[in-house]
Order: C-alpha cells, then sequence, then structure tokens
C-alpha cells in the first residue's frame, strides 16, 4: 500500500471540491484531491455528471453540459499542481495530526482535509413515481 504526506487533502469532486483544490495549489500547498470511484452510484463530478444544460453558471452564457462544466474543473485543478485520484476515500481517522485517510490502494497523511462530498437526490418511492419526470424528495 502507498502512503503519501501532503499539507492537504480534498475529498470530493464538484464545483467546491476543486474550488479548493484551485486555491489550495495556488498557495502552492500541493493538493491531494480524491474524486471517488461511483461512491454513492454516481461519478465523479457528483450531481453535476447527471445534469444536462447548466444555464445558471457564470461564464458560460450559452449554457454547458454538467460533464463538460466537471472536465474543465479538474483541467484548472490539474493545471494549477493538484494531484487527482480517481479512488474513493473509504476511512479516516481524525484523532490525531497528521490526518490519516484510507483507499483500497494507499494511506494518506495531511496535514489538513477538505471534504466536499456533496448530496445525492433522493427519488421518492411511491407508485407511478417512476413515471413521467419523476419525484424527488
Amino acid at each position: 500500500m502507498e502512503t503519501h504526506k501532503t499539507k492537504v487533502c480534498i475529498v470530493g469532486s464538484g464545483p467546491a471540491a476543486h474550488t479548493a483544490a484551485i486555491y489550495a495549489a495556488r498557495a502552492e500547498l500541493t493538493p491531494l484531491l480524491f474524486e471517488g470511484w461511483m461512491a454513492n452510484d454516481i461519478a465523479p463530478g457528483g450531481q453535476l455528471t447527471t445534469t444536462t444544460d447548466v444555464e445558471n453558471f457564470p461564464g458560460f452564457p450559452d449554457g454547458i453540459l454538467g460533464v463538460d462544466l466537471v472536465a474543465k474543473f479538474r483541467k484548472q485543478s490539474e493545471r494549477f499542481g493538484t494531484k487527482i485520484f480517481t479512488e474513493t476515500v473509504n476511512k479516516v481517522d481524525f484523532s490525531s495530526k497528521p490526518f490519516k485517510l484510507f483507499t483500497n490502494t494507499r494511506t494518506v497523511l495531511a496535514d489538513a482535509v477538505i471534504v466536499s462530498t456533496g448530496a445525492v437526490a433522493k427519488r421518492l418511492s411511491f407508485a407511478g413515481s417512476g413515471e413521467g419526470a419523476g419525484g424527488f424528495w
């Protein structure tokens, strides 16, 4: 199992995670970002990957596909020096510093951890809820 040491480790892959990564990298903190792999059955990028047209994000007057926006976040994070792992953090130990994060293949020792795992829409389960637009709660 590989071990990595870092000043900042970010867990998540949506807009907040990548914004944190960009700022940390620009501050020369050499962040590691774990974007997860099908965590909660959602691809890296979170709910944005399930969205078609994003029309309310600045800089894209004609809109942009959610997956394309996530790809741009990722590219910008990497451009500033963020190292991205497509692995899921499945265990953490925050009892003492350095904090410890574990995936199936590596351990990370981090001075600081930013948890930005987002949210998951929950479907309502009732007769007819899968028809048409469906129901969300």
